[in-house]
């Protein structure tokens, strides 16, 4: 009976089955050289099964997984973006609560 390594949640991103581990780390570890073995070393919730389920997941569905990747990467640099244009308001308005309490 065929297993399914990978599951997708409401959101629309991708897990391995059974973990709260994200597909983009093994995937990415991966791409970068790192062995099955050294990636669920690194990653202890996963069994060797679940990374090598994963990494032949991502290999089945380049174009999918590439495309979820370009997806995942906006979304991060959209909150990056979010959380450095909400740092100097929430600068400021320790500055006026600490000008407050002086006064």
């Amino acid at each position: 009976m065929a297993r399914s390594y990978v599951r997708k949640n409401g959101e629309g991103l991708y897990y391995i089955t059974g973990t709260r581990v994200a597909l983009e780390p093994v995937w990415r570890a991966f791409q970068a050289g790192e062995s099955p073995e050294s990636i669920q070393m690194d990653l202890p919730a996963l069994s060797l099964e679940q990374a090598y389920g994963a990494i032949t997941f991502c290999l089945a569905n380049p174009t999918l997984v590439a495309a979820y990747l370009r997806r995942v990467d906006r979304i991060a640099e959209h909150g990056a973006s979010a959380a450095q244009g909400l740092a100097p308001r929430v600068r400021r308005r320790i500055r006026q609560r600490a000008a407050a309490t002086r006064a």
